[in-house]
């Protein structure tokens, strides 16, 4: 049994080894989640031994990747909680895939307005 599915037991496993699209979606959730805790570890270690000090304002995009580069400690801490926030726009991009795949229009047709709205507002938001 692999790490993963000794992580995420559920209670009717059985079912959910059933539907196809329980596998694709809980994956891409666990690599959202562990890739933003171990950039939000790996940032706070960093900024705990090189006492850096935390900016008033978040950085923009652009000057946080350069930061990332230079193994920021802030900088990774703002990528692990970009890409934590970005895991559930990743889980409805996997499901439209599955739901194409599938031929299942109904819910291809949700999953695309969920994620049109999801998009609608980080413009709003972020204007």
């Amino acid at each position: 049994m692999s790490l993963l599915q000794r992580m995420y037991r559920e209670v009717d496993g059985e079912a959910s080894h059933r539907d196809l699209a329980e596998g694709p979606a809980r994956r891409a959730l666990l690599i959202g989640v562990f890739s933003s805790a171990a950039l939000l570890v790996a940032g706070l270690l960093i900024l705990l031994l090189n006492h850096e000090p935390r900016p008033n304002e978040p950085p923009n995009l652009r000057r946080m990747l350069v930061d990332v580069v230079q193994f920021r400690g802030v900088a990774l801490v703002y990528l692990g909680l970009l890409v934590l926030g970005c895991t559930p726009i990743l889980r409805v991009a996997v499901m439209i895939g599955v739901y194409a795949r599938l031929r299942e229009r109904f819910m291809l047709v949700v999953s695309l307005i969920v994620l049109i709205l999801l998009g609608i507002g980080i413009l709003i938001g972020s204007g």
